[in-house]
C-alpha cells in the first residue's frame, strides 16, 4: 500500500510492466548488456534522492536504510537476473547489487534540498502551464531518464523509443492530480477558454517532448511509421481524458484527484482494440461533464 500511495496505480499496472518492455529492448539492443547498468544506476539514485517516505518509515519503527537496501537490492536481482538469462554476463549483476547497496547506504539530503535546480528549467514554459512547471520541477530527472535510453538506443531497438514515448505521457498526466486554487481557476476571461488552453497548452508541450524521439524513430525505422503514429495518438488521447477527468470533478474545497485508476482503465481499453471505441465515448463524456462542472464553478464566482 505504501507503494501505490506513492507512485500511484497507473505505475504499478502499466507504467512497471511497460517499464519491463523498455529493459528487454536495452537488452536486446546491447550484446553484453553493459547499458542496463548505467540505467539501473540512474533509477536507483533517482528515486533514491527523490523519495519523500522516510519519516513514514521512522513513524511505524523500521529503519529507513534497511527497507532502501531492502528494496533495491531485490530490483538488482529481478533486472540482474533477467540480463543474466539473456545475455549470461554474470559479472553485471555484481555490478547492479553493488549499485543498489550504495543506493541504499547513501545520504539523501544534500542532493534532494537542490534537485528541483538540477534539471529542466520551467521560466520557457507559459505560466498557465503551472501544472507543467511544477511537474518539471519534481520529476524533470525522471523525463531526462527516459529521454536518454530512448535516444541512445534508438537506432537498435523501436520499443525503447515508443516505450519511453508512452511513459513520459503517462507521467504527464500525474501533472493534473492536483486541483488549481478558486483564484487560479477564474483567471481566464471566459470559462470556455479554460479546457480549450488546457488541452491545447498540453498537446503542444507533450508534442515538444516527444518530436526528438519521434525524429530520431523515423531516421531508423521509417516503415514503422504508423506504429508511432498509434502511439502518439494514444499519448494525446490519455493526456486529454487526464484533463477532462480533472476538471469533470474540480472544485475549490478538494485538493485534488484520484485520478490513477481512471486513466489507467483508459489506457488498458486503448490497447485492445476491441475496446479502443469505448474510449472515445469514456472521453467524449467526461469532456462535457468538465464543460458542465467549469460552468457551475463560473457561475458561483
Amino acid at each position: 500500500m505504501r507503494a501505490t500511495a506513492s507512485v500511484g496505480w497507473i505505475l504499478l499496472l502499466i507504467g512497471l510492466p511497460l517499464i519491463v518492455i523498455l529493459s528487454l529492448g536495452i537488452f536486446a539492443a546491447s550484446e553484453e548488456g553493459w547499458h542496463i547498468s548505467l540505467i539501473f544506476a540512474a533509477i536507483v539514485y533517482g528515486i533514491h534522492f527523490s523519495r519523500n517516505d522516510r519519516q513514514h518509515l521512522i513513524s511505524i519503527g523500521y529503519e529507513p536504510r534497511l527497507v532502501f537496501l531492502a528494496e533495491y537490492l531485490c530490483l538488482a536481482l529481478l533486472l540482474g537476473g533477467i540480463n543474466f538469462l539473456l545475455v549470461g554476463n554474470y559479472l553485471n549483476l555484481l555490478v547492479m547489487l553493488a549499485i543498489g547497496l550504495l543506493g541504499g547506504i547513501s545520504p539523501q539530503a544534500n542532493l534532494n534540498q537542490v534537485k528541483d535546480k538540477l534539471f529542466f528549467p520551467v521560466n520557457w514554459i507559459p505560466y498557465q502551464c503551472f501544472e507543467w512547471r511544477a511537474g518539471l520541477r519534481k520529476n524533470g530527472w525522471l523525463v531526462i531518464m527516459l529521454l536518454i535510453p530512448g535516444l541512445f538506443f534508438a537506432h537498435r531497438s523501436p520499443a525503447v523509443t515508443l516505450v519511453a514515448i508512452i511513459l513520459i505521457n503517462f507521467i504527464s498526466t500525474s501533472w493534473y492530480k492536483d486541483f488549481e486554487t478558486y483564484e487560479l481557476f477564474i483567471r481566464y476571461r471566459q470559462e470556455s477558454l479554460v479546457l480549450r488552453e488546457k488541452i491545447g497548452w498540453q498537446l503542444v508541450l507533450s508534442f515538444l517532448f516527444m518530436l526528438p524521439l519521434a525524429i530520431f524513430f523515423l531516421i531508423n525505422f521509417l516503415s514503422l511509421w504508423y506504429i508511432l503514429l498509434v502511439v502518439i495518438i494514444f499519448s494525446f488521447a490519455i493526456n486529454v481524458f487526464s484533463i477532462c477527468y480533472k476538471y469533470a470533478g474540480y472544485h475549490p474545497s478538494r485538493k485534488r484527484t484520484e485520478s490513477d485508476l481512471a486513466v489507467g482503465i483508459f489506457s488498458l481499453c486503448m490497447f485492445v482494440p476491441f475496446f479502443a471505441p469505448i474510449t472515445l465515448v469514456y472521453l467524449t463524456i467526461y469532456f462535457f461533464r468538465a464543460k458542465k462542472n467549469i460552468r457551475i464553478q463560473y457561475a458561483e464566482c
